[in-house]
């Protein structure tokens, strides 16, 4: 194998460097998109997800700190890590595709928190140990070359910016995760080769060299060998669907979708999430029928999602003029098309792929003039943020401007029908009171899953039995399940009794709005409520003491004022400022996921671009402190005063952001604005990292300890704020709050950095 000098090698180092990111990024990507799909479509889960990641990121840091004594050279060892990389990912996502029982995932059932973390632990730890000890690896030699620490930082954010706009433009749309890792371990073996070009010869590189060409080619044969795909689909029936036949494995914008058959039902599901069984009588009749009769006479109908089951054929018999039905992903509709069957050919019937909250602010959607009569949601709980965004206050504002004078809007929520605890009275009562902020008339249908009718003044909206059974007969409506006899059992008078009860004892909370999705953290209670009563406990104490969230910021500012006593203290500052900064980073990360959910409503296929944006923007960020030191002397001066500068300008944008976001009537709430935003959040995070790493070079003359400690730390402090955010924060403060939060963290960090400044420069260590 050749061994590059000159130019050569520089072309080589830096492409093995570019690759740690890059392979960082698709593994990533690969993976967190199967835990997505399984944790059916929970955002939470790429919280969780990405606090593990970083987790162990932390520990293959300082666990590679010994290795800077090594006698093997970093080029060999960072070759090693890039092998090692191509076993373990398909190993990850093979625990994941073909074992999901195993951590507690089945079809058609939302995962627990635990699963998702117990799934995230198993699979992750293999990929993210190794990648994180490249990082020091890279500090020595000469990876780092004339810019140091900040060299590898930046060239591995380059990596993880074009791995993250291949993964989300080039790749994400078209491939499976199975397809996504074979290409991940593909080029972890082509930067193997770059870093062996790099090192002495040696028979363990040549034994490492032949391993890397064995990899490569295997990884091209499997990507391209539809055998192998169809194997995959056989091996995903017989572990994840035991019993039944898969059809189909397509991946869309929303997630993985796949169609299975049991006998003659055929279901869909998307992020293992049931989304449509055909035929389903009983559920299509009850979502269909209810919210018609509610309304006097519907004449056009806009049903929101859930509509494969056989509800779009029982509305129609309804003698109504327009029924629109709404989908936000084409794929959706071809599947059901293809293998349900369950779509009528009817000329009132109009099928539209677009989103709710974007279709009502549309100039050209096709609608008849004067509103709907009646807009039936029908997308289940809101069980995730791309669901909760059609529940919040923003939304019903929406809708009602939509509908007609007289129009209903018609949601159903899982229950009860003869008991309803605590928690599923305030998950209720909370629904209630968003339509109430809204609606002038709310009302209920109780059942199994309770039916919700709002209106306003003019609307006329009927529960009782007896109405309904007139409509029905009146309509010539002849259903197998919902007859005038079922009406009366299920709209017994004890039965709204109980459910008006319950609802009313609960206590009163927060209206569910886009910046702060209450409901969110409602469905988790309840959900957790039948899966682990001590999340369960954990998540109503959480919310009990949510109201004195400010109190954090005292105990976390006190980790930098601790860590500056003694000596070593000046070292020991920079790695817990970058704690907070990386727990910062990444917790706006999920604020602005969350919010490019919230806002767009599809995030899925965005992921991988929303990390891309995050990695070009550390990268910028990271190219500022070494460029500007230039520019004259005073180093260690220069570099305090732009760290400052730095904490002092995050702060600020940590509360700017949400603010522009999600202000009423802002013409920045988009998915442009959030790129613009993260992009933003992310240089001022790279220039804290950069300034650090020089200043802590300055500091500890071993580049690799220092780089290794720096990563580490960053690690850590943003997989504590990745797991904060996206469970606790996000639901029970809000953004804005949170935001607040943060920003004070930094300003409070800030004073430490000025306070303890003197040390710097007094060769404390």
């Amino acid at each position: 194998m050749v061994r590059w000098t000159g130019k050569g090698r520089v072309f080589s180092r830096n492409i093995a460097l570019v690759g740690v990111g890059m392979v960082a990024i698709l593994a990533q990507v690969a993976c967190f998109r199967t835990l997505f799909s399984l944790a059916g479509g929970n955002e939470l889960s790429f919280g969780i997800a990405l606090g593990i990641w970083l987790f162990f990121g932390a520990i293959g840091s300082l666990a590679a700190v010994p290795l800077t004594k090594s006698s093997i050279s970093p080029q060999s060892q960072l070759a090693f890590i890039f092998l090692l990389t191509c076993v373990t990912v398909p190993l990850s996502i093979f625990l994941l595709q073909y074992f999901p029982f195993l951590w507690g995932f089945l079809p058609g059932q939302v995962a627990s928190l635990g699963a998702i973390l117990l799934a995230s632990v198993v699979s992750l730890a293999p990929v993210a140990t190794p990648l994180g000890a490249a990082f020091t690896v890279c500090c020595r030699g000469d990876f780092p070359g004339r810019l140091g620490i900040s060299w590898v930082y930046i060239t591995e954010a380059i990596g993880s910016g074009i791995g993250g706009l291949l993964g989300s433009l080039a790749l994400s749309p078209f491939l499976e995760s199975f397809q996504l890792g074979a290409l991940t371990v593909g080029l972890s073996a082509i930067f193997a080769l770059f870093a062996l070009s790099l090192g002495a010869r040696a028979l363990y590189r040549y034994i490492a060299l032949i391993s890397a060409v064995i990899f490569v080619t295997a990884c091209a044969v499997g990507f391209f060998n539809h055998n192998l795909n169809r194997l995959h689909q056989k091996v995903k029936e017989m572990r994840s669907y035991p019993g039944f036949e898969v059809l189909k494995l397509a991946p869309s914008r929303l997630g993985e979708l796949i169609a299975v058959r049991q006998g003659e039902i055929v279901s869909l599901y998307a992020n293992a999430d049931l989304v449509a069984s055909y035929p389903n009588q009983l559920s299509a009749e009850e979502s269909a029928h209810l919210p018609l009769l509610a309304h006097p006479n519907p004449k056009r109908v806009l049903l929101v999602g859930g509509g494969l089951s056989g509800e779009l054929g029982e509305m129609l018999k309804h003698p109504i003029e327009q029924l629109v039905y709404l989908e936000n992903d084409y794929k959706t509709i071809e599947m059901g098309e293809d293998y349900l069957g369950s779509i009528p050919e009817d000329e009132r019937l109009k099928i539209k792929i677009m989103d709710m909250r974007r279709m009502f602010v549309s100039e050209e959607v096709g609608l008849q003039p004067g509103g709907f009569d009646v807009i039936l949601l029908n997308m289940g709980d809101p069980s995730t943020a791309q669901v909760n965004r059609n529940y919040t206050q923003e939304s019903m504002l929406q809708i009602k401007e939509a509908l007609a004078s007289n129009g209903i809007l018609a949601f159903f929520a899982s229950a009860d029908e003869n008991y309803i605890g605590r928690e599923m009275a305030g998950y209720l009562a909370n629904l209630r009171a968003c339509a109430e902020s809204v609606f002038p008339q709310v009302k209920f249908m109780p059942g199994a899953r309770t039916l919700f009718l709002a209106g306003g003044e003019e609307a006329s909206i009927a529960t009782d039995a007896p109405t309904l059974a007139q409509r029905l007969s009146e309509r010539g409506l002849d259903l197998t399940y919902h007859d005038a006899r079922y009406l009366q059992i299920r709209l017994m008078p004890d039965r709204f009794r109980l459910l008006t009860e319950a609802m009313d004892s609960a206590p009163p909370s927060p209206i569910n709005e886009d910046e702060r999705p209450i409901a969110y953290y409602y469905d988790l209670v309840l959900f957790a409520g039948m899966t682990s009563p001590t999340v369960k406990n954990f998540l109503v104490g959480a919310y009990r003491l949510s109201g004195w969230w400010w109190v954090l910021i005292p105990l976390i500012v006190a980790v930098p004022a601790i860590s500056a006593l003694g000596r070593g203290g000046a070292r020991r500052t920079l790695n817990s400022l970058v704690f907070l900064v990386g727990g910062v980073n990444i917790s706006m990360t999920v604020v602005y996921i969350i919010a490019y959910q919230t806002l767009v409503g599809y995030v899925y296929q965005q992921v991988a671009i929303l990390f891309a944006v995050f990695m070009v923007g550390l990268t910028i960020g990271g190219l500022i402190p070494p460029l500007l030191l230039r520019l004259g002397r005073g180093g260690m001066r220069r570099l305090l005063l732009l760290l400052g500068f730095s904490l002092l300008a995050m702060s600020a944008a940590c509360i700017v952001g949400p603010l522009l976001l999600f202000a009423k009537n802002s013409t920045l709430a988009g998915g442009t604005a959030v790129f613009a935003l993260l992009g933003i959040q992310a240089l001022l995070g790279g220039m804290v990292f950069s300034s650090a790493s020089m200043a802590a070079v300055g500091k500890d003359r071993d580049s690799g300890r220092a780089g290794g400690f720096l990563h580490a730390a960053d690690s850590l402090g943003a997989m504590v704020g990745s797991l904060a955010t996206s469970v606790l924060f996000l639901p029970l403060i809000g953004m804005r709050n949170t935001s607040y939060l943060l920003s004070a963290v930094l300003l409070g960090g800030l004073v430490i950095l000025f306070l303890l400044s003197p040390r710097f420069f007094t060769g404390s260590k």
